[in-house]
C-alpha cells in the first residue's frame, strides 16, 4: 500500500534553467541546450510534498541542490573515475 511511500525532495521548485546553471557550475563547463515547444503531457510545475516524510520519518531537507549535486559528482568521480 501507499503507507510505505514517501516523497523525498527539497519541497521547493527548481526550473530546468536553474538546474542547468547549477550543473554547469559544478561540472565547470557549459552544456548545449536545445529549447523546444512544450508538449501537452508535460507538467508545467512539479514540487514534491515532503510533509509526510517530515511528519512520519522526521526527515527534513538539509542539503541544498548545488551541494547535493557536488557531493554526488565527487562520489561518482571517485567510484568510476569520471
Amino acid at each position: 500500500g501507499t503507507e510505505n511511500i514517501f516523497n523525498l525532495g527539497s519541497g521547493h521548485a527548481t526550473s530546468l534553467n536553474e538546474l542547468i546553471k547549477v550543473l554547469e557550475k559544478v561540472f565547470g563547463s557549459r552544456f548545449p541546450v536545445q529549447y523546444s515547444e512544450s508538449r501537452k503531457l508535460d507538467v508545467p510545475v512539479n514540487v514534491l510534498d515532503v510533509s509526510r516524510a517530515k511528519k512520519e520519518l522526521g526527515l527534513s531537507p538539509v542539503t541544498g541542490l548545488e551541494e547535493g549535486i557536488k557531493n554526488t559528482y565527487k562520489y561518482l568521480k571517485g567510484l568510476f573515475g569520471v
